[in-house]
């Protein structure tokens, strides 16, 4: 079968910094923080081996308290963007340039192919948390078509729907309210007040397919150093070396929930029993399921494809920059690298809760059967080792990638076991059997997923190509 693939470029000529900025004090002690010297090292290690991390970045009460890779480098923070944005509309709701309940129908917002009367109704707020109810294709991916609905459907306000067409329009939103460029925006409220240190105005770059749409995709290409300095902003609470650059009333606005977690859940699949769950504010994703874990409490993320993050832990203080550098040439219809979701929430998870990984229990000594029966007597919230379904989930892969499907099977039966409510368990359940040419049981896994998971395209096209009957 012929498969469809997309090639992009991501990327530009990297230009030098515009000017030098100023560095974070680094806190060579590590008294007054969550981690000691063998746990970085145990950390680095663990990304070494593990992950395709090229920059990451911790800050705690403001000081540098580990990095990782090339913190300098500058490259494509994908959805991060978007975050970035939401900062900067707070200058122009406080002043009154913008106004939230204005419609973008008044705004003269509209497409070649045309608007419906109703999706002209959507507001500036609709579009800054991504409830316009416009279900119109963007210049560049991040258009989610399984939960796009007939346009003209729904009120707007009424549907939460991660849509690109939302953001772009939110970008040109502020450039027409501004009268500024999103970069020039970024250039003066952020990068000269923080002191970014590899900010270039030349390196950034617009995406225009006005075939598709008016409204072009404002990337942004920062450095993993500099995304630090926008997440210690956040928990600043909008102040900066004494001086409130963005207001503190702003900044809780838009890391509040407008979309709770039960409709986020919904969208992507997930249930109570998922690891990591979110709500959705305006632009930024906040962590909602830490119950048993108070440090997360308030926390929040901006979070983009591939492995692009600014995650900020109000409780301990702390601010996470993680990067993947996608490639210049990605085809994003094949397999392109990155950090996966499940990989970088995982990593969080164990910084904080000090939980070690179970792949540590990997030895001579210890067998998979001795393992799993370790994992069953662990209790999740006690245990010192991440028995989470997706640490588990992560754990039967490491068998898979060795190809010992036998003994990544038995990971997986015992995942179903702990948690019965996860499609993604039967998916990769699933997968496990088709390498052990098991398709009739495959099959059966593969439908339990889509029944748990009815929006798996995955389950859909793995059963739509495999027969039953076939060694099962």
């Amino acid at each position: 079968m012929a498969i469809c693939t997309t090639i992009l470029f991501i990327g530009c000529n990297t230009h030098k910094p515009q000017f030098d900025g100023v560095p974070f004090e680094k806190d060579t002690s590590l008294e007054d923080t969550d981690f000691t010297a063998e746990k970085l090292d145990s950390l680095s290690n663990f990304l070494r081996k593990n992950l395709e991390t090229s920059g990451m970045l911790i800050l705690q009460n403001g000081k540098v308290v580990y990095e990782y890779g090339n913190i300098k480098e500058v490259s494509y923070i994908a959805s991060c963007r978007k975050s970035v944005l939401s900062i900067l509309y707070g200058k122009y709701v406080e002043n009154g340039a913008i106004d939230l309940n204005q419609t973008i129908g008044e705004l003269g917002i509209d497409e070649d192919k045309g608007l419906l009367d109703i999706e002209k109704t959507a507001t500036i707020d609709h579009i800054i948390n991504s409830r316009s109810g416009v279900f119109y294709e963007p210049v560049n991916s991040g258009y989610d078509k399984k939960n796009i609905l007939e346009r003209g459907s729904v009120k707007p306000g009424d549907y939460f729907v991660y849509n690109n067409w939302d953001f772009n329009v939110a970008g040109y939103i502020l450039e027409l309210k501004s009268g500024k460029s999103v970069y020039q925006e970024i250039e003066q409220q952020l990068a000269i007040p923080l002191g970014f240190q590899d900010w270039n105005i030349k390196n950034q770059k617009k995406k225009h397919k006005k075939d598709k749409s008016r409204y072009p995709a404002y990337h942004i290409y920062i450095s993993t150093r500099d995304m630090a300095k926008i997440g210690q902003l956040m928990l600043n609470r909008g102040k900066w070396n004494g001086k409130q650059l963005v207001s503190k009333d702003w900044i809780e606005k838009i890391t509040s929930t407008i979309t709770p977690k039960e409709i986020v859940n919904k969208r992507y699949g997930r249930d109570e029993s998922s690891p990591f769950q979110f709500s959705y504010g305006y632009m930024w994703w906040l962590i909602d399921n830490f119950k048993h874990y108070p440090d997360f409490e308030g926390a929040f993320t901006a979070s983009g494809w591939g492995g692009q993050y600014i995650t900020v832990i109000p409780k301990i203080k702390m601010v996470i920059a993680h990067k993947y550098k996608v490639p210049k040439l990605v085809n994003w219809g094949l397999k392109s690298g990155g950090v996966s979701e499940y990989s970088y929430w995982n990593l969080i998870f164990n910084i904080i809760t000090g939980k070690k990984n179970i792949a540590e229990l990997l030895s001579k000594e210890k067998s998979v059967k001795q393992i799993i029966f370790f994992i069953k007597q662990e209790d999740q919230v006690t245990s010192d080792y991440d028995i989470s379904e997706s640490a588990i989930n992560n754990f039967g892969y490491k068998f898979m990638n060795r190809k010992d499907y036998k003994s990544a099977r038995e990971i997986f039966e015992l995942n179903i076991q702990l948690y019965p409510n996860s499609f993604n368990v039967f998916d990769s359940y699933g997968e496990c059997l088709l390498k052990l040419k098991l398709n009739q049981q495959a099959i059966d896994a593969y439908k339990k997923s889509l029944e748990l998971n009815p929006n798996n395209e995955k389950a859909k096209k793995i059963l739509k190509e495999n027969t039953v009957g076939n060694n099962g």
